[in-house]
């Protein structure tokens, strides 16, 4: 998850300390530091943290944490470039993990093709092909979504979201809501049915599956 004090902070002094103890934890949020990056040079919030310049105040910073200032630069693009798309990014459920480093290739993208094409390209696609892909001026091969995807809180089938659950949700109620969706998918995957049993407690549940592995595996046999 993006660092809240990154992205909603006022302060420059908290968005410049945010920014520190993000670069020094083990896993670096390119996200998180970029946005935050992206805001001090919007807002020149460098001003009051001392620096004439978001130049300066990148070089600052990258010395102080021994970091190439090119990287920081790098990371401040890839800030800019999510804010501006952050709505449809964030909708599609892109984050750290599906790839950062694609996003400076995404305005490129969206020049040459459709916009709802680059955004599923860009969750799917490998940095490389990515690349390949933003600057190419004629359609390429889509590659193939799976059958179904799952994404944190969002399910998506041949590549569409379809279902979103809410964070705000009781953890039990999304456990099971989630496992549900999953049995759903891999029945319709399969051309299967699934039939709906409510059980009162763990010992219904339990004797049920021993009963239902029974019967089913009599129902095949026949």
């Amino acid at each position: 998850m993006i660092n809240q004090l990154l992205l909603r902070s006022e302060s420059p002094a908290d968005i410049d300390l945010g920014i520190r103890n993000t670069i020094m934890q083990i896993q670096v949020s390119i996200l998180a530091v970029g946005t935050a990056l992206a805001k001090v040079k919007a807002e020149k919030f460098f001003k009051q943290l001392g620096q004439k310049n978001i130049t300066a105040y990148i070089d600052s910073l990258a010395y102080d944490l021994e970091m190439d200032s090119s990287t920081l630069f790098r990371w401040m693009s890839i800030g800019e470039v999510y804010k501006k798309y952050r709505e449809e990014l964030e909708i599609a459920g892109f984050n750290d993990k599906i790839g950062a480093t694609k996003l400076p290739f995404l305005e490129e993208a969206l020049k040459n093709h459709p916009k709802d094409e680059v955004i599923n390209n860009l969750m799917i696609m490998s940095l490389r092909k990515f690349e390949k892909y933003a600057k190419s001026g004629n359609n390429e091969t889509l590659e193939t979504p799976p059958y179904w995807e799952e994404r944190g809180n969002s399910y998506y089938l041949h590549g569409e979201q379809i279902i979103s659950i809410k964070k705000e949700i009781k953890k039990r109620a999304e456990r099971m809501l989630k496992s549900s969706i999953r049995v759903g998918f891999k029945a319709l995957k399969r051309r299967g049915c699934v039939v709906a049993v409510h059980l009162d407690n763990k010992k219904e549940q339990k004797a049920f599956i021993a009963e239902a592995r029974i019967i089913k595996a009599r129902i095949q046999a026949t």
